[in-house]
């Protein structure tokens, strides 16, 4: 006969290791899905938004890719791209980005590709936003770095991309981007910017996905 116990509060073992119940431990500060929430920025009148492993929690041993999800984000200037970029240490680390895009606008039935290189940032809108009424953008990005904590790796690090923006008068852009990142430096974290001025709003979260 099954039975049935309530209560307001199970307390952790006096030893602090958790409960485990049919199997999973439950303890503070212990996350147990695939995916777990690690930091949040919210952008306002910003020149860069910053994901620094030192303030997130993220480490190769724990999890083996990070997520970004960037919503509601909007430029303080006309006409700019929305640009990432790797760091290592508290500098951006120097390395080659070799990107693949593909893009396709709502007015048009064409679907576009476009490669680049560049050894300085990643362009993910391949296109530009303004500042009129309800311009804006929305990202989701994941980077798999290379190597481990105390050695290189013989294959770069890899990101794949997948970003929505509207522009003045309805017109919706769509650009998924996959790219690598070859550079004998670990990376530490990702930065976020314009092309030419701040970020007005825009509300991004980091989460790793464990191991």
């Amino acid at each position: 006969m099954a039975s049935e116990i309530k209560v307001d509060t199970i307390s952790e073992k006096t030893s602090a290791n958790g409960v485990t119940i049919d199997g999973v431990l439950i303890k503070d500060s212990v996350a147990h899905s695939g995916l777990v929430k690690l930091h949040s920025v919210t952008a306002s009148n910003s020149s860069s938004v910053d994901f620094l492993f030192s303030d997130t929690g993220w480490t190769r041993s724990a999890y083996h890719s990070f997520i970004i999800k960037g919503r509601g984000i909007t430029s303080v200037s006309d006409a700019v791209r929305f640009y990432g970029a790797f760091y290592n240490g508290s500098s951006l680390v120097s390395g080659t980005y070799q990107v693949a895009h593909f893009y396709k606008s709502s007015t048009t039935s064409d679907s576009n590709y476009a490669r680049s290189t560049d050894t300085d940032f990643i362009d993910f809108l391949d296109g530009t936003i303004g500042t009129d009424t309800r311009e804006g953008c929305q990202l989701n990005v994941e980077v798999f770095p290379s190597g481990d904590s105390t050695s290189s790796s013989t294959i770069p690090t890899f990101f794949h991309s997948n970003l929505s923006a509207k522009f003045n008068g309805g017109q919706i852009y769509n650009v998924k981007s996959d790219g690598t990142f070859d550079s004998t430096s670990h990376i530490n974290g990702m930065k976020f910017y314009m092309s030419s001025g701040n970020i007005s709003t825009g509300e991004f979260d980091f989460y790793g996905v464990k191991r």
